[in-house]
């Protein structure tokens, strides 16, 4: 999440707790959260809030999220692996990398993956396809 979305998110706290957010500790909480989506990070106010009334921290969200994370990953059965094409540009470790927080992220889907590798395209070029669609 970048600042704003961080103020969004922000927003969506506030209005269950009537906490008040100011700019520095908006700043705190992008610092943590900055790795996350910001749909994943309302989705985990709004668990957290269903079934608790504690004052919620970044720590709630983080493990909330990284909840969300390991389900999506663990839709892909056999684990995710670049194509040859990625093999072959030269930045395997950094399509592996993307690759994975794509499909952590809810980016990639099953079926965008499972395209990917049957035309053997490059991970910039089925996220493009995603974002697309």
């Amino acid at each position: 999440m970048d600042i704003q979305e961080t103020a969004v998110f922000a927003a969506k706290i506030q209005s269950f707790d009537n906490r008040n957010f100011d700019a520095a500790n908006i700043a705190a909480w992008q610092e943590l959260l900055a790795q996350y989506t910001l749909r994943d990070c309302v989705k985990a106010v709004s668990q957290h809030f269903s079934k608790s009334v504690a004052w919620i921290m970044p720590a709630h969200v983080i493990e909330l999220v990284r909840e969300m994370e390991a389900a999506r990953r663990n839709t892909f059965h056999n684990g995710v692996y670049p194509t040859q094409a990625d093999e072959q540009s030269g930045h395997w470790l950094e399509a592996s990398r993307r690759l994975n927080r794509a499909v952590a992220t809810g980016s990639l889907s099953p079926a965008a993956y499972q395209r990917y590798h049957d035309q053997n395209l490059t991970l910039d070029s089925v996220l493009g396809l995603v974002v697309i669609q």
